[in-house]
């Protein structure tokens, strides 16, 4: 089995294990932008590298250390503020590498939103600046609260905010889906 299937077995049981609480509640299916004031897409949903790519990228010059929100009121679910390794990771030879830290998303948050609509909902939010998480674990957020900073920790080569959201019939089975969709 490949490292990368590997790490993302180990991020899902660690978002199995994690606390749900709140996830039960209800939610009105309404995402709000998470970066405000940059909306440049420099990466879709979607395959690249042979690989899905399960977010979106929102990247503009300017970007470094700006606020990300909760897409939506929730629960933080999993908050990972561990990666130092804030700089782009490109060999001399151009290729991007991973610094390793949080399965390669660095440092990332997690927020469970409930379910709307028969589906249970959560947002990720990845390559946080080192010690610009304001959230924790268990925390109540509420919809267009600052939770973190743009950064470019983990499988990153330059300053943007990865954003996922996931939707599933049970909040352990959830999938990531096209984010353009909600907006």
């Amino acid at each position: 089995m490949s490292k990368q299937k590997l790490i993302e077995q180990e991020l899902e049981k660690i978002l199995q294990e994690s606390n749900n609480d709140g996830i039960d509640v209800p939610f009105n299916g309404k995402f709000t932008w998470p970066c405000p004031g940059y909306t440049n897409i420099t990466s879709g949903y979607g395959y690249r590298w042979g690989k899905l790519h399960k977010g979106i990228d929102i990247s503009k010059s300017g970007i470094s250390g700006k606020k990300v929100v909760a897409a939506a009121s929730g629960t933080v679910t999993v908050g990972c503020n561990t990666c130092t390794h804030n700089y782009g990771k490109v060999n001399s030879s151009g290729t991007a590498y991973s610094c390793g830290c949080g399965y390669g998303y660095g440092n990332y948050i997690m927020i469970d939103h409930g379910k709307s609509n028969g589906k249970y909902y959560r947002t990720v939010y990845a390559h946080l600046k080192p010690g610009s998480i304001t959230v924790k674990t268990g925390q109540k957020v509420n919809q267009g609260q600052k939770i973190a900073a743009v950064g470019t920790t983990g499988n990153s080569t330059g300053y943007h905010l990865h954003f996922e959201i996931r939707e599933g019939k049970s909040k352990n089975s959830l999938s990531p889906v096209n984010p353009k969709n909600f907006f």
